[in-house]
């Protein structure tokens, strides 16, 4: 019911070290699907120079050495300015340097309320940044999308005319997937099931029988088709775009009746009209 946004650690690294293939080695190999990794980190303006204040920052030393003089930044740089104007910039850059793991959460954020879920989170300029700490070229790209083990990364590039901070890729973990590799589907459909388990909660207390399926059939077809009129399933009809299944001989035996058992079986079209993904859902029901 969540998906994860990762970054590469120690991502202000660039690609002739093994950063990318640490975290890949690291991560393992289960629920690549709910996850996404972006690189590199970010030069970002979010601290000013203003906001840097030189002090003295010492530790007393070690019995063993015996006693000494802590050590006064502000004696060393003096009355110098340029030397603390140096200093400060510095500390600066240094500390403007930050991994786009929490400005990508706000991407999300602004895509889902604008656009919905179903909308890829990728094409857009991450502002307040000045640039990725490590320049990517197109091959480069390339290796950090496509690996023999799935794991896609996506990049985090700087194109002239469009913005010096552009998400350039929207895939999870899980490269080798079909549909499952684009995180806008699998985000779309945590989205569905999630909600369809919230809204089958409503009929737990009505009999496991033929009205109780109908309504829960038009529940359901109403609000997914909503989600097909928003562009998030794909179709040039409503039958093109989904289906519900509901009912004995269909989706449930006279064994899960008398078990009070009411199952639903969706077929949405993430990708492709009429190229379904199945999804399963049971409703304990307590009137049985």
């Amino acid at each position: 019911d969540r998906f994860a946004i990762l970054d590469i650690y120690q991502g202000y690294k660039g690609l002739d070290t093994t950063v990318i293939a640490d975290f890949r080695a690291g991560i393992g190999t289960e629920h690549l699907d709910v996850a996404a990794c972006y690189y590199p980190w970010l030069n970002t303006s979010i601290t000013t120079e203003q906001e840097v204040e030189l002090s003295n920052a010492y530790q007393p030393a070690a019995r063993e050495t015996g006693p000494a003089a802590p050590v006064d930044i502000k004696a060393l740089v003096g009355n110098d300015l340029q030397a603390q104007q140096t200093v400060r910039q510095a500390l600066c850059q240094k500390i403007n340097q930050l991994p786009p793991g929490p400005a990508l959460a706000g991407i999300y954020y602004t895509v889902d309320n604008d656009r919905g879920v179903w909308t890829a989170p990728a094409n857009l300029n991450i502002e307040g940044v000045l640039g990725p700490i490590v320049a990517i070229n197109d091959q480069q790209q390339q290796g950090l999308t496509t690996d023999i083990s799935g794991k896609s990364i996506n990049a985090i590039r700087a194109f002239y005319g469009q913005g010096p901070a552009i998400v350039w890729g929207a895939r999870t973990l899980d490269g080798n997937a079909n549909d499952l590799r684009y995180i806008n589907v699998k985000r779309t459909i945590i989205y569905i099931q999630q909600s369809i388990k919230l809204g089958l909660q409503r009929y737990a207390f009505y009999q496991n029988a033929q009205a109780t399926w109908d309504n829960c059939k038009a529940d359901i077809t109403s609000f997914l088709d909503g989600i097909w009129r928003a562009g998030g399933l794909m179709g040039s009809s409503p039958d093109m775009a989904f289906a519900v299944q509901i009912g004995l001989g269909s989706t449930m035996t006279p064994q899960d009746i008398l078990e009070g058992k009411m199952r639903v079986s969706l077929h949405c079209a993430f990708m492709h009209p009429a190229e379904f993904t199945v999804l399963n859902f049971e409703q304990q029901m307590a009137a049985h």
